[in-house]
């Protein structure tokens, strides 16, 4: 991992992050993407807004491409994430 790449290390900490969970926690899909770099300069704005060390980042498949997903947050019922959700839209774009 190179030092400072937020990117990886939100990679890292969401592996970490899903193996404590045991599936009742919702969370806010921010993003998906196939660019790293793109993700990279959306950090920088979301960072603004939100707390990073709660974004959480896992390589997926989109349309048969490598694709990575961004989440936001760990919120114990779908009420929390929702109203967490009304911010982000209106800032996080």
């Amino acid at each position: 991992m190179v030092a400072g790449d937020v990117l990886e290390q939100r990679l890292h900490a969401t592996e970490q992050w899903l193996a404590e969970q045991n599936g009742s926690v919702y969370s806010i899909q921010l993003l998906g993407t196939n660019s790293p770099e793109l993700l990279r300069d959306y950090f920088k704005t979301i960072a603004k807004y939100l707390e990073i060390e709660k974004v959480y980042v896992y390589r997926t498949m989109a349309n048969q491409r490598h694709s990575l997903t961004v989440l936001y947050g760990n919120f114990n019922n779908g009420r929390k994430s929702f109203e967490r959700w009304k911010i982000c839209r209106t800032n996080c774009k």
